[in-house]
């Protein structure tokens, strides 16, 4: 009898000590696609008014739908995703849109569902205003919710 339990104690102490030495999982680098973007008031960058030909071009991809455009929604998109603060880091959540512009060697990214602009491996929030702007534009393109297609 002193053996058994013994030998059950024995058992139940080498179970504990391995649960204790067993690391816990660990977290995931990517983050959930529900986490916040929330956009901070002050996301535009200083810079002086700049004034451009409406002949820039402006091309925006959604899925397997394209639109390329100039004139006034090129200008202020371009203008918009130009000076804005891309001071985070970009997360994991996908991009709903890329938009190609004459006045950047690489695209933007646009997600105005979760709220964000990315550039060149770094994010910024955007505010409701700047998303309904950004929308706006999209719908005269043909574009709103081409990605859902």
């Amino acid at each position: 009898m002193k053996r058994t339990l013994f030998s059950l104690v024995l058992v139940l102490a080498l179970l504990c000590g391995c649960a204790a030495q067993t690391a816990p999982p660990e977290e995931s680098a990517v983050p959930s696609p529900d986490h916040p973007h929330p956009a901070a008031a002050d996301n535009v960058l200083p810079h002086e008014q700049v004034g451009y030909c409406g002949n820039i071009v402006t091309e925006i991809r959604a899925g397997a739908a394209e639109a390329s455009f100039w004139g006034s929604d090129s200008v202020a998109l371009t203008d918009l995703l130009r000076w804005l603060d891309y001071r985070d880091d970009a997360c994991s959540c996908p991009a709903e849109y890329t938009v190609t512009t004459e006045l950047s060697e690489t695209p933007y990214e646009l997600n105005l569902t979760a709220g964000f602009a990315r550039h060149d491996g770094r994010q910024v929030s955007l505010t409701d205003e700047q998303i309904g702007t950004i929308a706006g534009i999209l719908d005269r393109a043909g574009l709103r919710g081409a990605d859902e297609s």
